[in-house]
């Protein structure tokens, strides 16, 4: 108790000696700090923002021709099983003609004349969170390519190694901000 008091006697009276230095300091310190929980509080909103993106990354799954039905439940039930897997919808191909029609607008009487055979039937998977990178949809895209009757697979890969790269930039920004701030806080006192 007695140190502690010393070492408030002795802030107070350095402060009282030389307030410019003592402000300078202080008001270096609180600068450096703000800093360091301004770009704190951009790099955590900025991840919310990416993993409630990430959560919408799905792999949709072309069928070549269209299973007989339980051949279908089979292959849901294989694949919802997957551990890389959180959720699967089926979408047949009368399904995916009415979302083309309705993603047309205006334009749905381009369509008018043609059945909905001419779309696949697709599976639409919505991945799992630690599969939720580039590395990990093309990991479980090329277990799916082991069955012969998926055809196609669409997953962004584009948009996945953007991501990745984002993200990566992102913690690197943050990690730097930290250090920054930290040695200014260290050097400000010296």
């Amino acid at each position: 108790m007695k140190r502690l008091r010393y070492f408030i006697q002795r802030t107070v009276l350095s402060m009282i000696q030389s307030p410019l230095l003592s402000g300078a300091t202080i008001g270096t310190i609180a600068v450096a700090l703000m800093l360091l929980a301004f770009f704190t509080l951009i790099v955590l909103n900025v991840q919310n923002i990416t993993q409630q993106w990430s959560r919408d990354i799905q792999v949709t799954v072309y069928l070549e021709r269209v299973p007989s039905t339980t051949k279908l439940e089979q292959w849901q039930q294989e694949i919802e099983d997957h551990p890389m897997v959180e959720g699967l919808t089926y979408i047949s191909q009368k399904q995916a003609f009415e979302r083309f029609r309705d993603r047309l607008g205006q334009n749905e009487d381009l369509l008018d004349g043609l059945l909905p055979e001419i779309l696949p039937a697709s599976f639409e998977l919505k991945l799992a969170q630690e599969a939720r990178s580039e590395r990990g949809a093309e990991l479980l895209v090329q277990e799916l390519k082991k069955n012969p009757a998926f055809s196609n697979f669409r997953y962004g890969q584009d948009w996945l190694k953007r991501y990745d790269a984002f993200m990566f930039f992102l913690k690197l920004i943050n990690h730097l901000s930290r250090i920054t701030s930290l040695f200014k806080c260290f050097f400000s006192q010296i």
